[in-house]
């Protein structure tokens, strides 16, 4: 038997389940229409333009709504699209099309309150007309997470060093921990290729809200190359197991999947049940709905295996030759030079400390490697590299690192050898720097570092070439003064294997292979797979919902949680089914016969985790009784 309002009615016999009927649903005292509100601003997002409320007359709006969808997705900015009427000509094409804002709000009494439901910024505008005088216009666009996928980022960042000769990554850097990680992104504008002001002052984003701080895995190194700054939010996400989004108030979330609850219940309506349900905090299932639950390696693991390197091993390290009151010389165009025995098979990466003692004017250093001829640098480069500033604070020093080496003769390959010592030089980016503190920085070496204009330990003469000479001069190479610090290593590769017994116990090994690439870090990787273990050993549900009704003034966010009660799917009450809003949809169409320019239901997308030991009422043994065998016939 079908509705009026198109959903088929069904009941269902059983034992334990007694007969219901939608139709009870429908009655007016469960029911209250949700009615949206259309806002459109200016590009900036701070003039309004437009005010469209559908509890108002036609007559009072200045323009007239058709048709409204927006979408929330999780890992998505989402999206929305608009039909709007103008027969009066009271849109401005001036001032309204591509840029401007829009914010949808919904409400379910004339005057409130209103929640939004969407933000963002039209991106395609479309001119329709009729064969008479009827002109309508449509707007979509994505949500205001736009600007963060559509702004280029080169973000690098290292922790500190526990020491200044130490290349082992100090654990406790605050600055290093995921959600400060996602502050800076959003705050510190060094990072951005070509924009000047910061992606939160670009959005209006608030980030001070949500931003957890209970997501403090530690990242000793993070480094993306003109990538959207929304990649890397999703690199620095990933590898901490959290979900991050803006909601449609415009604030930034970073949190645990779980971790935030929207204290709703997702059930099958019964009318004995309707007056012990809340209805801030229960939505009903409409039409038919499924989940599955894969274990295929693509989507399930309990044994994770990774590639990861040991502690380094040295391979050389410096002394301080030379007296030690005699400091690191600010870099300026002496060029100070220190020789460098190769002790790895490949020269892939230059890391150095430095620390800013005065302005910058330039974002990089320049960087210069020379072949050793009888103990004095070469008079041209065999390879170039440079580092990024950008991060450097005022007398902290800092590592940086280049990992774009070029070579720049025919022979440099095999002068940039084992056995072999080259000379490095780090050369400032304007003239003079020691006197005009254009661009000042000192090369950190293991000595008292003074600041001035002490003796480099090498450097090129002065003097203008001889007529026929090179044009650049050799360099003079001061045995007496001290040699900057520096080390090489080796790294050792080996695997790393995170293990779940309890579920090993009850599925059998399956095995998938993590690729973390972007450290070395024995620690790291290893407690990285022991995170993903969480939600990867357990199957996953996928819910496939048609449609659910909306909870009385407490409207669904993705990212947040629900709690799933159906005793037919074999989800009954104290099973925990913990599910994640993965995305939210929301429709008003003034064509429809039913709804009109309201709706009561949205499109609900959800995932949770399988937790078989409340499931199943599994009787699990001690730990290390466990065999890595399925105990399962």
């Amino acid at each position: 038997m079908v509705s009026k309002y198109g959903y088929t009615k069904r009941s269902y016999s059983s034992i334990s389940y007694t007969s219901e009927f939608y139709d009870a649903y429908w009655n007016q005292a469960n029911l209250r229409r949700w009615r949206p509100r259309v806002l459109i601003y200016d590009f900036t997002g701070t003039t309004l333009l437009h005010d469209y409320n559908s509890f108002s007359s036609d007559s009072s709006n200045d323009i007239n709504l058709q048709y409204c969808n927006c979408q929330e997705q999780l890992g998505n900015t989402g999206n929305f699209s608009l039909r709007i009427r103008d027969d009066e000509r009271s849109i401005d094409r001036s001032k309204v099309g591509n840029a401007n804002k829009v914010v949808i709000q919904m409400a379910q009494h004339t005057n409130g309150p209103w929640f939004n439901i969407h933000s963002g910024y039209v991106e395609n505008m479309k001119v329709m007309r009729n064969r008479m005088d009827g002109l309508e216009y449509g707007l979509s666009g994505f949500g205001s997470g736009i600007i963060i996928q559509e702004t280029l980022s080169s973000f690098k960042k290292a922790a500190y060093p526990v020491s200044l000769v130490s290349t082992k990554p100090d654990i406790n850097d605050p600055n290093m921990k995921t959600y400060n990680l996602v502050k800076a992104i959003l705050t510190d504008t060094k990072h951005l290729v070509s924009s000047k002001v910061s992606i939160k002052d670009k959005g209006g984003f608030d980030i001070d809200t949500f931003i957890s701080k209970d997501v403090d895995v530690f990242l000793p190194e993070i480094k993306t190359n003109y990538q959207p700054a929304a990649r890397t939010i999703d690199f620095v996400n990933e590898r901490a197991g959290s979900i991050w989004g803006v909601w449609p108030t415009d604030q930034v979330f970073v949190h645990y999947p779980g971790a935030v609850s929207s204290k709703v219940t997702l059930k099958t309506f019964k009318e004995n049940e309707k007056f012990a349900d809340i209805a801030s905090q229960t939505s009903y299932f409409f039409g038919n709905w499924d989940y599955n639950m894969p274990i295929s390696s693509d989507s399930f693991g309990n044994v994770l295996v990774s590639i990861a390197g040991t502690e380094p091993v040295p391979g050389s390290l410096s002394n301080n030759q030379g007296d030690p009151q005699t400091g690191g010389d600010p870099i300026g165009d002496e060029e100070p030079c220190q020789t460098i025995p190769i002790t790895i098979p490949f020269l892939k990466i230059i890391g150095v400390i430095l620390q800013k003692v005065g302005p910058l004017t330039e974002k990089f250093a320049k960087g210069l490697l020379y072949a050793n001829l009888n103990g004095k640098p070469s008079k041209d480069p065999i390879a170039t590299f440079k580092f990024d500033l950008g991060h450097l604070i005022d007398n902290i020093p800092a590592p940086c690192y280049s990992e774009d080496i070029s070579q720049t003769s025919i022979n440099s390959s095999s002068q940039i050898q084992v056995g072999n010592s080259v000379f490095m030089s780090v050369q400032a980016t304007s003239q003079n720097s020691i006197n005009n503190q254009g661009n000042n920085i000192v090369w950190m070496h293991n000595g008292t570092i003074i600041v001035g204009n002490p003796t480099p330990s090498g450097s090129r003469p002065n003097t203008s070439p001889a007529p026929g000479d090179e044009p650049k001069p050799p360099f003079t190479i001061d045995p007496d003064s001290p040699t900057y610090t520096y080390a090489t290593f080796y790294n050792y590769r080996t695997k790393v294997i995170a293990k779940d017994p309890l579920s090993i116990a009850r599925y059998g090994e399956v095995e998938r292979f993590v690729d973390i690439n972007w450290t070395t870090d024995f620690r790291t990787v290893n407690d990285l797979l022991m995170l993903m273990l969480e939600y990867t050993a357990k199957p996953k549900m996928i819910f496939n919902i048609e449609k659910v009704s909306i909870p009385t003034n407490n409207p669904f966010n993705v990212g947040k949680t629900v709690n799933v009660i159906d005793v037919i799917a074999g989800l009954a009450q104290g099973t925990n089914t913990v599910a994640d809003i993965t995305s939210v949809g929301y429709e008003f169409d003034s064509n429809s016969p039913d709804s009109a320019i309201g709706t009561y239901f949205c499109d609900l997308g959800i995932g949770s985790l399988y937790d078989y030991l409340q499931h199943e009422d599994l009787l699990v043994n001690p730990i290390q009784e466990l065999s890595c065998k399925p105990f399962l016939v």
